[in-house]
């Protein structure tokens, strides 16, 4: 699975007695490498976790190449990019079986907690099902026996918030395409701009865009300030503009305290267990990208930002005009403010 991601893509694995496998990231889409998937293979490797990370999806093709030449199984984390398509075909298709969050921050929301899960595997979803049910084998139609066969869950969405979502998703397309239309306006007006890079979307592929994302590189265009710093300086100007501008992550996945300290259930379960291949340690040195990703990266969108309908191009010119202001038109000002950070820290 990628090295950059949110928590819950591996930790589901820690649920499930299995032990994640990071792979680095791909520069452009963020997404999970899969020219480098392969060198993490080994003969304990059951599934390969494909995550659309910000709305982008993976390269699907040439990962179920893979998949196929070792027998694995492919699993998609779309829970960011509802809405999405890779070669015609939406997200949560792109998989052997898929996971998509309805959490009330997504695309696609049940304004609470909730999810999806899709397959085309009639034995894998029988066994979903079960998972979500307490283990039990529940046939619609017939009375419940309360016999668990199997460790499983509960894992039942609510009515309600079903209900929400089944709603939501009718208009999911028109919710997509006018997330689309406010953020390649951004991305026209951003790219014009001093230390900033934007993302390029494959031609093979469309972006929902739960976050809009780009990088922060200042030393791209001769300027002579550290990239954190240039980061930090952004961040702060476009919320005193009211242009809610954030990183929602700040370590690699295999970083994080969980992965160091290996031990999710006490005793350094699961990488303790008898039948877990021995050695496994995390180096967040061995995913260049993805730190490199970390350090650079500002992005708008998830419960703020205001990508999404009802808000227009009207709003987005708002926000390109800040970025503007602040970069073009008081572009001294703001490298003194960033240089100042960056002495600060000396």
């Amino acid at each position: 699975m990628p090295a950059f991601t949110f928590l819950a893509s591996a930790s589901c694995v820690l649920h499930s007695n299995g032990i994640p496998i990071f792979v680095d990231i791909e520069p452009n889409t963020c997404c999970i490498d899969y020219k480098k998937i392969e060198e993490r293979i080994n003969e304990k490797t059951k599934a390969i976790v494909c995550v659309d990370i910000h709305g982008m999806p993976c390269d699907y093709d040439e990962i179920h190449e893979i998949a196929a030449k070792h027998s694995l199984k492919v699993i998609e984390d779309g829970a960011q990019a509802h809405g999405s398509v890779y070669k015609g075909r939406q997200v949560g298709s792109l998989g052997d079986a898929a996971g998509c969050s309805l959490n009330g921050s997504k695309n696609l929301s049940a304004l609470a907690e909730g999810g999806l899960f899709s397959t085309d595997d009639d034995e894998m979803a029988d066994l979903a099902g079960r998972v979500r049910m307490f283990g039990e084998y529940v046939t619609p139609g017939e009375q419940r026996k309360y016999n668990s066969y199997m460790m499983g869950w509960n894992y039942r969405t609510d009515p309600l918030q079903s209900a929400f979502a089944r709603s939501q998703l009718r208009r999911l397309p028109a919710l997509t395409e006018a997330r689309q239309k406010n953020c390649q306006y951004l991305d026209e007006r951003l790219s014009k701009l001093p230390g900033i890079l934007v993302q390029e979307v494959p031609a093979d592929r469309t972006h929902s865009y739960f976050f809009y994302v780009f990088r922060v590189q200042p030393y791209k265009d001769g300027i002579d300030i550290p990239v954190w710093a240039y980061r930090d300086a952004l961040a702060e100007a476009l919320s005193a503009e009211g242009t809610p501008t954030q990183r929602w992550q700040h370590y690699t996945i295999p970083e994080q305290t969980l992965f160091q300290f290996r031990d999710a259930y006490g005793q350094g379960c699961p990488w303790s267990c008898k039948f877990a291949r021995p050695g496994i340690t995390y180096d967040g040195a061995e995913y260049p990208e993805a730190k490199r990703l970390i350090d650079e990266f500002l992005c708008m969108g998830h419960s703020t930002g205001g990508l999404g309908a009802p808000n227009d191009l009207e709003l987005m010119k708002l926000y390109a005009d800040s970025y503007e202001k602040i970069l073009v038109d008081n572009q001294a000002e703001f490298l003194a403010m960033a240089q100042e950070k960056a002495a600060a820290a000396m």
